[in-house]
């Protein structure tokens, strides 16, 4: 079992795959029995930190530089959300100051982009990189960027045999397949990459990566008869 998708894809990248012989898998990681996930997008973290100058806030706040309003220039101008068709990004942490009547001197970022295109997802990490370089040189402030590709992109043709039999199987327990690529990151992604074909199939979840995940039981059974039939079909 692979462990960590959750924080990190730590479980994906460290498996040992010279003990693997097969070219061909799945992961169980999606809504719905009826999906079948044949792409993956660039990832793009980055990890920002920004110093500024302290000094109290009541008696002498001009000789401070404030790095939380150096931190919120650079955020009001960035694309965030849904910037494109399979292209997303996203301020997910901020935290900086100590106290209420100072200047506060650091403040950190963790941000991150991703595209089903890698190099719409190079852009935009490019792009970001920049604004917030702009916004420190700006206001006299320094900062460093911590850069990582978290994923890089993938695609499987639709007519793959590991696709066809995916399809094949929901068919036989009559779910109409929903052939689809997301921007969301899976183990597929290094599975792929590392030259087993791999297709994400639904698990019967809702509200994924929240406090109100749940499980739809009949959907899960749908799943495991999916399975069932996929190794019938194999073998």
């Amino acid at each position: 079992m692979l462990r960590c998708e959750e924080i990190s894809p730590g479980g994906a990248e460290n498996l040992d795959y010279k003990l693997i012989k097969s070219k061909m898998g799945y992961v169980i990681d999606m809504d719905t029995p009826d999906e079948i996930v044949i792409g993956g997008p660039t990832y793009f973290v980055l990890h920002v930190k920004y110093k500024g100058r302290s000094s109290h806030a009541g008696t002498s706040p001009e000789k401070g530089i404030s790095a939380i309003q150096v931190a919120s220039l650079a955020i009001s101008r960035l694309k965030l959300g849904r910037v494109g068709k399979g292209t997303t990004a996203n301020i997910g942490i901020i935290k900086g100051g100590k106290n209420m009547n100072s200047i506060p001197e650091d403040t950190e970022i963790f941000a991150e982009c991703r595209s089903l295109n890698d190099e719409t997802a190079k852009e935009l990490a490019n792009e970001m990189t920049n604004t917030f370089q702009q916004a420190a040189e700006e206001m006299g402030a320094s900062v460093s960027i911590e850069r990582s590709t978290a994923l890089n992109a993938y695609s499987i043709p639709t007519d793959s045999k590991v696709v066809q039999l995916a399809v094949k199987a929901l068919e036989k327990n009559g779910i109409k397949p929903d052939v689809k690529a997301i921007a969301g990151g899976t183990d597929a992604t290094h599975l792929n990459h590392m030259g087993i074909q791999t297709a994400v199939l639904g698990i019967g979840c809702r509200q994924m990566h929240s406090t109100e995940e749940y499980a739809v039981i009949d959907e899960m059974v749908a799943t495991t008869n999916v399975l069932i039939t996929l190794v019938e079909d194999m073998a």
